[in-house]
């Protein structure tokens, strides 16, 4: 059924074939595809015939993940993600090896969490993964990913909350009440 999220969604389609629809947009997939739908799209998956789709799902909260990996300042993120993002929904292989790679190498990262810098290297892949989203989203018209408001709302306050780790203070209750 069509539906959103308020997470980035990777799939890797493991065998079948289909079609989704992403923001009104239909893409063919195939096994070996990578499907990247960004937060607040609307979409939708669907089989062809009898050749039924298997995947593999990631559900990602950016934020979240480089939180847990100690990277407090992820200001860039939210810019690479909601201004210069182009390109969403099925990523094959032939035209984007090294994003499929990539997306290949972080559901890998999930199934396999005996590395010991397990959350720092997974918070590395998947930030490796939106700048090279970005820069082949570089001279593209760009997608109108929604951010959600109460997240926008309290943005100032985040970044108070970095910018006193970076420079080891922490603000008052007080002081990001004013913000």
């Amino acid at each position: 059924f069509l539906h959103f999220h308020d997470f980035l969604e990777i799939g890797y389609c493991v065998s079948g074939s289909g079609v989704c629809c992403v923001d009104g947009i239909e893409y063919s997939f195939k096994n070996g595809d990578v499907q990247i739908v960004f937060p607040y799209q609307k979409h939708i998956s669907k089989s062809n015939g009898e050749d039924t789709s298997h995947w593999r799902w990631l559900n990602i909260n950016p934020y979240t993940i480089l939180t847990l990996a100690g990277f407090p300042d992820f200001r860039n993120l939210l810019e690479l993600i909601h201004g210069r993002m182009a390109l969403c929904g099925i990523f094959s292989f032939e035209d984007y090896p090294v994003i499929s790679k990539i997306a290949y190498d972080l559901l890998n990262k999930i199934i396999n969490k005996s590395d010991s810098f397990y959350k720092e290297s997974f918070a590395l892949k998947f930030y490796e993964l939106i700048i090279e989203l970005a820069k082949i989203s570089d001279n593209l018209p760009k997608l109108n990913i929604e951010s959600k408001n109460s997240i926008n709302s309290i943005l100032p306050a985040v970044n108070a909350i970095n910018d006193g780790i970076l420079e080891g203070t922490i603000p008052t209750i007080n002081d990001l009440a004013v913000l």
